[in-house]
């Protein structure tokens, strides 16, 4: 130690009961001060000089060694288990760290203020940052603010809650235990509470996703996901009720059918169970499986499917599994501009067809030179025209005569002008041909022997000045005498009731008109013409032909005979 020069001043105070004293401990270079009370203990001691705080082996700290009180800067420095503000080396984790070590929360703090909580659990511990007014309420564990807050707290109140930032946002429902509505989600924004158990909202305003699970609201303003799986993407106002429903965006549409979906739209409404809305505005789903698109849809059956154009009005179905189109503009398949209702490019196939516009029982279809058809009696027009068909038979109703081929008077029920006519029935064929009025009957027949004859009848014949022309030929065998050609067998006819002739006549071959091989009846007064056609040889067939011209009109031409075909 150094030698020293020390005074001692020692001024005694008579004014009060104890005495205080003063003394000055000095050398060249230092002064210190010292208060000494009247036992001899120490009041203070002060460094008067020098005032500078730097360390050096000699300095302002007082240090106390064996009872002898010394400055000594030299044994200044820094602790080996302190943190220093410009960091750390050597540090092994777990073993060194900054926190407690009991049951007490810690908190970091800026200008005072705190900015992070870091609380113990009896599981999973809290950690909650933000405004110092954020909160996470008590018993729950495993709860996370990050952040936020602002002039309103954000809030946890259910076991493992989580929320991003922003303000005035809650994770779970503050009520009932604190498990009941546990990893509730709000990532940020504004005013939003996920109140259902798993529920997430991931931003906006003023957004609610609630019980009992899995609901989501991605953003926007004023949503509400309510159903179990239900969700809303965004949009303002809409509402997924049902479960397992959805909204994907727009304003004011509701889901509240089990699985039902609007994709987006304004005022839409998909009630109905899996029902479906894409988009458009005012458009309801309200059956099972319905769909509605376009303004003012309204599917409201089962099974219906709705599209409709921007009118201003209602198009609803009246019933179940309706496929409704309401467009204006006209539906082209396979063409861009439709110039109807339906427009289609192609072949259109169908099992049946119905056009009910002007429709009435046994018109016909017609057309014009456009393609446009109307229905029309097959007369042109009016009421006496209706055909029946029955089975394979049809019938004319017309209460007049029918002409074909002609615009003349008709005098007959059927007029044929200038053209073929075939009616064939059983083994009967009539038939018309020419100019002139021509009716021909065809019977085959078979004669077992050369007595067999075939007999026609021919009833109610009045036929004045016209000609009946009878022939009768072969239609297989040999020919008669060797004379004939294959197909061409003589017959005997007989004739009765006839005026001329009526005598057996003889002719062989077919019938032709510029031959004599023919019989003619002119003007026959008997009601009954009577004509027997016999085989020359037995076992062959063949057939009858009768032709009728000018004005005979039989009531009936009747084949008799048990062996004709």
């Amino acid at each position: 130690m150094k030698t020293r020069s020390v005074f001692f001043l020692l001024i005694i105070f008579t004014m009060s009961p104890g005495l205080l004293g003063q003394m000055t401990v000095k050398n060249s270079t230092e002064d210190i001060l010292m208060e000494v009370n009247d036992e001899g203990d120490f009041g203070s001691i002060m460094l008067l000089s020098p005032t500078s705080s730097t360390p050096t082996t000699t300095t302002n700290k007082l240090y106390n060694i064996g009872g002898m009180l010394y400055w000594n800067g030299s044994v200044l420095g820094v602790g080996s288990n302190s943190w220093n503000l410009t960091g750390n080396s050597g540090t092994t984790p777990g073993t060194h760290f900054i926190g407690t070590t009991d049951n007490q929360a810690l908190e970091f703090k800026v200008n005072s203020t705190r900015v992070l909580r870091l609380e113990p659990t009896s599981a999973c511990p809290n950690l909650i940052g933000g405004l110092s007014t954020n909160l996470v309420t008590a018993g729950v564990v495993g709860a996370t603010i990050s952040g936020g807050g602002g002039t309103n707290q954000n809030l946890v109140t259910d076991d493992y809650g989580t929320i991003g930032g922003g303000q005035n946002n809650q994770a779970g429902d503050n009520g009932g235990s604190t498990s009941d509505r546990f990893y509730a989600t709000v990532g940020g924004g504004l005013n939003n509470k996920a109140i259902g158990e798993y529920s997430t909202i991931s931003g906006g305003r003023n957004n609610t996703a609630g019980a009992p699970m899995f609901a989501t609201i991605g953003g926007g303003e004023s949503n509400t996901s309510s159903g179990l799986r239900s969700t809303v993407a965004g949009g303002e106002s809409n509402v997924a009720s049902s479960s397992g429903s959805a909204v994907g965006g727009g304003w004011d549409n509701t889901a509240s059918g089990g699985a039902s979906t609007v994709a987006g739209g304004e005022e839409n409404t998909a009630s109905g169970q899996f029902s479906a809305i894409p988009g458009g505005s005012k458009n309801t789903a309200q059956g099972y499986h319905s769909f509605a698109a376009g303004r003012r849809a309204k599917a409201n059956h089962n099974g219906s499917f709705v599209w409709a154009d921007p009118t201003d009005a209602d198009f609803a179905t009246t019933a179940e599994h309706q496929f409704l189109i309401r467009a204006n503009g006209g539906v082209g398949i396979g063409k861009t501009s439709p110039t109807q209702a339906l427009d289609v490019a192609g072949t259109v196939q169908m099992t049946g067809f119905q056009m009910p516009t002007g429709a009435t029982n046994g018109y016909v279809l017609t057309s014009d030179g456009s393609g446009v058809g109307t229905w029309q009696a097959v007369t042109g027009g009016g009421s006496d025209g209706d055909w029946t068909i029955s089975g394979s038979d049809m019938y004319a109703a017309v209460s007049g005569n029918v002409g074909i081929g002609t615009s003349g008077a008709l005098n007959e029920k059927l007029v044929l002008e200038n053209g073929n006519f075939y009616i064939k029935g059983g083994n009967s064929l009539l038939r018309g041909t020419g100019g002139g009025q021509r009716v021909e009957y065809i019977q085959a027949i078979y004669l077992t022997s050369s007595e067999s004859y075939c007999e026609v009848e021919i009833q109610g014949a009045n036929p004045g000045d016209a000609a009946m022309v009878v022939e009768a030929h072969h239609i297989c065998g040999n020919g008669y005498g060797g004379g004939a050609a294959y197909g061409k067998q003589i017959w005997i006819i007989s004739c009765e009731g006839g005026s001329s002739p009526s005598t057996i006549v003889e002719y062989p071959g077919e019938y032709d008109e510029a031959s004599n091989n023919k019989i003619t009846l002119d003007g026959a007064s008997g009601p009954i013409i009577r004509i027997k056609f016999h085989r020359r040889f037995a076992y062959d067939n063949g057939s009858v032909r009768i032709l009728l011209f000018g004005g005979f009109n039989p009531e009936t031409v009747t084949f008799t005979s048990t062996n004709h075909l």
